[in-house]
């Protein structure tokens, strides 16, 4: 079955069916799930040589962030923080189409799971008000991060 494209270019999946689309380079990464399991899946995949520019960083990322990314060393963790991000609002989009901006979310970094705790600094849907958290896991290749999370009803 082909899968759709919304007005805002996110996939529109059959009934009973949530997921994310992710490309980057020559991979392409489609994660999906039944409606009955999951409110929302997000996944984000981002070429580290290509990740954002230091200079972008003071737009993805929350002074809280700043720390952890440690721009001056390089662009790795800020490419894993941004990924994380995108993962995040393309799983909470599509439950009420809320648009968030990089500082809508505010992650830290929790290495035990290699991923990080987002908590949201604005209202993505009913049942993800301020301050909720959702948990992103990261995969590191030499040249890739994998971002994914997701949302329960």
């Amino acid at each position: 079955m082909a899968v759709g494209r919304g007005p805002a270019g996110e996939p529109v999946w059959p009934e009973g069916i949530v997921g994310a689309i992710a490309h980057a380079g020559d991979v392409a990464i489609g994660l999906v799930g039944r409606t009955t399991d999951y409110a929302g899946l997000g996944v984000d995949v981002e070429e580290l040589a290509r990740g954002p520019s230091p200079r972008a960083a003071r737009l993805v990322c929350r002074p809280a962030e700043m720390e952890w990314t440690e721009v001056e060393s390089g662009t790795r963790r800020l490419t894993m923080l941004f990924s994380a991000k995108e993962a995040v609002f393309k799983a909470l989009f599509p439950l009420e189409r809320v648009w968030l901006g990089f500082g809508d979310a505010e992650l830290t970094w929790v290495p035990g799971r290699c991923g990080f705790d987002a908590r949201l600094l604005k209202r993505a849907a009913a049942g993800y008000p301020i301050g909720s958290v959702l948990p992103v896991h990261c995969t590191l290749t030499a040249s890739q991060v994998l971002s994914t999370t997701y949302c329960v009803s």
